[in-house]
């Protein structure tokens, strides 16, 4: 029953919301539900795949975020060596992103709450 309640009242925002706060919320849905994935995908699997940095099927060189999408995953396993060996920006590209993301969950919960 309250989880009826909280899905009616999220949709009464969000029908009222500007449509810049409606890309908001997806946005944040969307790294949240990103972030989610790279913990339960295991790294070696993510290794595995297919090469998606633009720059690099172009240019044949890493751009400065290539290595990334691994770093976050070796992050979110506990494996901290292999993320710096991925991607050394992820030492600050990470918390920065975690920060970011909590901050506007923090911002939807007191929108929701209203």
């Amino acid at each position: 029953m309250v989880l009826a309640t909280s899905a009616r009242r999220w949709l009464r925002v969000m029908r009222n919301a500007p449509q810049d706060e409606v890309w908001r919320v997806a946005t944040v849905l969307a790294a949240s539900a990103a972030l989610v994935a790279l913990a339960i995908i295991p790294t070696p699997v993510l290794e595995r795949g297919p090469v998606i940095c633009v720059w690099r099927n172009l240019f044949g060189i890493q751009c400065p975020t290539c290595g990334m999408t691994r770093a976050f995953s070796s992050v979110l396993h506990g494996q901290f060596r292999a993320a710096v060996q991925y991607n050394k920006l992820v030492v600050l590209v990470f918390p920065f992103t975690c920060a970011l993301l909590f901050r506007e969950l923090a911002r939807l919960r007191r929108l929701l709450a209203l």
